[in-house]
């Protein structure tokens, strides 16, 4: 659907153009004067010239307009996507289990996946919540293409990807533009990483400054191998190439291609320079000092325009977290996942954040029954024969409360236990046990106390429940652990 609104509009701006005899008389006119006359044309595209509004003479902002339409159009046809795991996870996703009205186990294959915030080895990383940062601030940026890193500290080791960044003194944004789901996101500079840091990716430099003139350390190595370098000077050629990726930013997903060798052409670059800068690409020292003012004002405009997006965005997280209270809350609302979890802070402030693993069940109990115990939440069986109980939004829990789903209580369900029970004892017992379970599992939610059974011999393993022996010459006794025979 987009891409067909893209193509429409794209031809409708060419009509007009071609018949729009009248349009040369505003191309020395003000920018008003010339939204007026768009406004009687298309509303989106006097949107879209408001939104570029630099400036510069309209017909620059028309080449603008058409290349967006070009970028949109060629974006679509990528279907290459990110070679690295997007840890961004989106559980909405999830679908809630299907029970089965007719059985008792529910034992079919199917793909519904849980989320396991309760295991003891999960990716674990730091998260500093900053106070809010001043949106209005207007920086002065630069374009990078660079490697990202990406650090995971259960396996310790980093993986690498190239990005497109908008580096300034303070920031950097990774501009994420593999799809028409565009996505940036805001690093702000931590002084105890001494990195710019958004886990999990940082961009591990110290010093970021604004160059004055276009360097060749602003372009990872293997981007130049992508360009017809022809008899550019170095610094006509690094214009070009800014250009090119300026205007096609895609352009760095196929970075990594054996056949990525001088794969752009000269004439690629010189047309995207002159598209953008109305001047021909070229070793001539005034076009270069046009070109890079011109370079520079459009990385300015749109890295700002993202600036003050990721900024309120993330303004917005402080503000919600006005009504989050426990750290898990705390974290999830301020990242927006559902996958993350937390216990509480280090002695720096810093939030330990835990990432969920997603889990299957082999078996699933969709009527909530395990011999004759009902529970609250659905009770699964893992592929690792683990029974854990999964609540309404699929995060699985080892405990969930019961009861006794019939009148009769069954040797199954007292076998283990060490008390004697009639039937004016049941809403006592049921009462007990899940006191007891509740109470161990706020304790420590990692405690694997799925049954009855467990929880007593969890008790009794810590001394707080007897354990019957018996002496040589037969009589009962009850010990506590720890207690001298």
């Amino acid at each position: 659907m987009k891409k067909d609104l893209n193509s429409k509009n794209e031809n409708v701006f060419k009509k007009w153009i071609r018949e729009e005899e009248d349009l040369s008389l505003y191309l020395n006119t003000d920018n008003e004067q010339i939204l007026k006359f768009l406004n009687k044309k298309n509303s989106d595209i006097s949107r879209i010239i408001k939104i570029i509004n630099i400036d510069f003479n309209i017909r620059n902002k028309i080449n603008k307009v058409q290349n967006f339409f070009k970028s949109s159009k060629k974006i679509n046809k990528i279907s290459k996507k990110r070679s690295r795991t997007d840890f961004n996870s989106d559980t909405s996703s999830l679908s809630n289990p299907k029970y089965s009205d007719d059985s008792n186990v529910s034992d079919e294959k199917n793909d519904i996946t849980f989320l396991n915030c309760n295991d003891e080895n999960m990716e674990k990383f730091l998260l500093t919540i900053h106070d809010n940062l001043n949106c209005n601030e207007k920086l002065t940026w630069h374009h990078e293409v660079k490697v990202v890193f990406y650090h995971s500290k259960t396996r310790n080791e980093c993986s690498r990807v190239i990005k497109t960044l908008f580096a300034s003194k303070k920031y950097v944004i990774i501009f994420d533009d593999s799809s028409l789901n565009v996505k940036q996101i805001l690093l702000t500079y931590s002084k105890s990483k001494k990195k710019f840091f958004e886990y999990p990716d940082y961009v591990n430099k110290e010093n970021y400054w604004t160059y004055d003139q276009l360097n060749d350390r602003i372009y990872d190595h293997h981007i130049f191998n992508m360009f017809e370098k022809g008899n550019l000077s170095n610094y006509a050629f690094l214009q070009g190439i800014q250009s090119f990726l300026f205007e096609y930013p895609q352009t760095i997903d196929v970075v990594s291609s054996n056949n990525s060798l001088n794969s752009i052409k000269y004439i690629n670059m010189s047309d995207s320079f002159k598209d953008l800068t109305l001047l021909p690409l070229n070793n001539n020292e005034v076009n270069l000092q046009w070109g890079f003012e011109i370079l520079q004002n459009l990385t300015n405009d749109l890295a700002n325009d993202f600036f003050k997006y990721l900024c309120n965005e993330q303004n917005k997280r402080l503000n919600n977290l006005i009504h989050s209270f426990t750290p898990e809350e705390k974290v999830r609302t301020y990242l927006r996942r559902k996958d993350v979890t937390s216990l509480g802070k280090n002695d720096f402030g810093d939030y330990i954040v835990e990432i969920c693993k997603k889990m299957k069940a082999e078996i699933i109990f969709s009527d909530h029954k395990i011999d004759n115990v009902c529970y609250n939440y659905l009770p699964i069986k893992t592929i690792n024969g683990e029974i854990m109980f999964v609540d309404d939004n699929n995060y699985a829990h080892h405990y969930s409360e019961s009861k006794i789903c019939s009148g009769i209580i069954t040797d199954e369900v007292l076998k283990g236990n060490i008390f004697d029970y009639n039937e004016d004892d049941k809403l006592f017992y049921e009462m007990f046990v899940n006191w007891v379970m509740k109470k161990l599992h706020l304790y420590d939610k990692r405690i694997k106390i799925a049954t009855e059974k467990d929880a007593i011999e969890f008790l009794m393993n810590h001394g707080i429940l007897p354990i019957e022996k018996f002496d040589e010459e037969g009589d009962q006794m009850k010990l506590y652990v720890g207690e001298r025979t």
